[in-house]
Order: C-alpha cells, then sequence, then structure tokens
C-alpha cells in the first residue's frame, strides 16, 4: 500500500498535459472526464482524486503549483461550489493564470457573473468556455464534431476495435470537453 507522500511524489513525477481543477463534490464527473481524455487520445491529466480527501498539509499546496506549472492546459470545471474554495480561486485558478497558462472552462452549474464571487468572475469571465451538448446544439461546427465521432466509433465497431467506455454515447458533454482540449493542446480532432 502506498503512502500518502509516495502518492503525491507520483502525481508530480511526470508532466502532465492538462491541470484539472474542480470541486470535490464533482469528483465523479471529473473522473469520467479524465477518463475520456485518456482513453480516447492518451491526453495525460494531472488528477488529485487518490489525494483529495487525505491530510497532506503544506505539501498539497506545493503540488498543485508544480502541477500547474508543468501543465499545458489549465481545465476549469466550474461549479457553484467552486466559489466557496478560496483555495481554488487563489491558488489553482490565480496560480494559473499569472503563469499565463492556456485557460479553459467548462461550467458544470449555470454561470452567473453578477452573482459570483467577484474575483472569480473577474478571473474566468474572459477565458475560453466550452460549450455543453444542450448549448451547442445549433452550432454547425460542433454537430459536426460530434457526427465526425459517431462515424469514427462505428467504423472502428467494423474492424473490431472495441468502442470506448466513456466515448460520446454516453456523455456528449465529455466528447465535447475532449475536443476542446486536443484543440488546445494542437492535436487534431474528428474533423480537422
Amino acid at each position: 500500500m502506498k503512502t500518502i507522500n509516495e502518492i503525491i511524489s507520483a502525481l508530480n513525477s511526470e508532466n502532465r498535459e492538462v491541470f484539472l481543477s474542480y470541486r470535490s463534490t464533482q469528483v465523479d464527473f471529473a473522473y469520467r472526464l479524465f477518463k475520456e481524455l485518456h482513453e480516447n487520445n492518451k491526453v495525460t491529466t494531472w488528477f488529485d482524486k487518490d489525494v483529495l480527501h487525505e491530510n497532506v498539509g503544506d505539501e498539497y499546496t506545493d503540488l498543485i503549483h508544480a502541477a500547474i506549472e508543468k501543465a499545458k492546459v489549465f481545465l476549469f470545471l466550474y461549479s457553484r461550489d467552486a466559489e466557496e474554495s478560496k483555495f481554488i480561486i487563489n491558488e489553482e485558478v490565480g496560480y494559473a493564470l499569472a503563469l499565463g497558462k492556456k485557460f479553459l472552462c467548462y461550467p458544470i452549474d449555470e454561470v452567473d457573473f453578477d452573482t459570483m464571487d467577484p474575483t472569480l468572475a473577474e478571473y474566468i469571465k474572459p477565458k475560453e468556455w466550452i460549450n455543453k451538448d444542450t448549448e451547442a446544439a445549433h452550432c454547425l461546427g460542433i454537430r459536426e464534431e460530434v457526427d465526425g465521432e459517431y462515424l469514427r466509433q462505428e467504423k472502428s465497431s467494423l474492424i473490431g476495435a472495441p468502442k470506448s467506455s466513456t466515448s460520446v454515447y454516453t456523455d456528449k458533454n465529455l466528447y465535447l470537453i475532449r475536443v476542446q482540449v486536443q484543440k488546445a493542446l494542437g492535436y487534431s480532432t474528428t474533423i480537422g
């Protein structure tokens, strides 16, 4: 059994392409997204699920900062309860912005900048936001992306390749996030 220090060391032993910022109440969604990114394009993502509820003390801020520094993209899963975390606002979001990281936001909850924590609103309002499936249905480019993924999955099954357990079939939102992350990293997507 690994100690907490061994787990922390392993988390920062390699550079990760994406730093995933989320509130612990969203850990299930974050985990599904982590799997979607890895299983479908081998995107390496920093994800602290294994130490989330451990007492890691003062080392945790250093762990977070080191991971953000090494990541190419900072992905913030916005939820209303994330506004309650000064740690997320200052040590994750604020730190990533201070470093000038490529920054993506995904709205788990409805976004209202007028009632949002003012510091967080100032930080994330001008950043790139990823559309949810319900908001993206009217966008031609996004519909083409989703249709292209459907065709890719169908063609894969024709040659006997297994379908991904976290693909567009289970949650289009995970797919839409993955596509934007791929674009931010300079990877090709279904339509180019």
